[in-house]
């Protein structure tokens, strides 16, 4: 019984879930520089139906503030050009106590992009891309594991 439980709630964590990809920072520094991208397989979106977007932050007890700049492009919902958004979050409260899940000194924030995205028709060779960069001003940025995206069909 407990395993049916168990299988029922992991089928229903990722249901909508069209992609889920982390890219790893090297030696947990990030250097303003550079960026990540995610290439989304086209066969995957259905242009038109909305999406949810959310950035997905993997940081230890190394990282030095309350809060993460992020600068956000794709071309989801564009013809041709970029849309580029950029995102403050606060990864820790006013006490100093990290916001999302954990264990130990890693932590996980899942950062929702503040739109629904529709996607546009693309042809494969385009496809959908999406990069994320930071906006802080250490350079290299300590304290940040992973960085990834989610996209689930609503």
């Amino acid at each position: 019984m407990a395993c049916l439980t168990l299988l029922l709630a992991l089928a229903s964590c990722s249901k909508g879930e069209v992609y889920y990809r982390f890219h790893h920072v090297q030696h947990g520094k990030w250097c303003r520089d550079s960026l990540f991208l995610f290439n989304v397989d086209s066969t995957s979106i259905q242009p038109g139906k909305p999406y949810n977007l959310s950035i997905e932050l993997s940081f230890n007890n190394a990282y030095p503030y309350q809060d993460f700049w992020l600068r956000v492009e794709h071309n989801l919902t564009v013809d041709s050009a970029f849309h580029v958004d950029t995102l403050h979050v606060r990864v820790a409260d006013e006490l100093g106590r990290w916001i999302g899940s954990g264990v130990g000194g890693l932590h996980q924030l899942s950062i929702v992009y503040p739109y629904v995205v529709r996607p546009t028709v693309r042809d494969s060779t385009t496809g959908y891309r999406v990069t994320v960069a930071h906006y802080m001003d250490d350079n290299p940025l300590k304290g940040v594991e992973k960085v990834g995206i989610k996209l689930v069909r609503q």
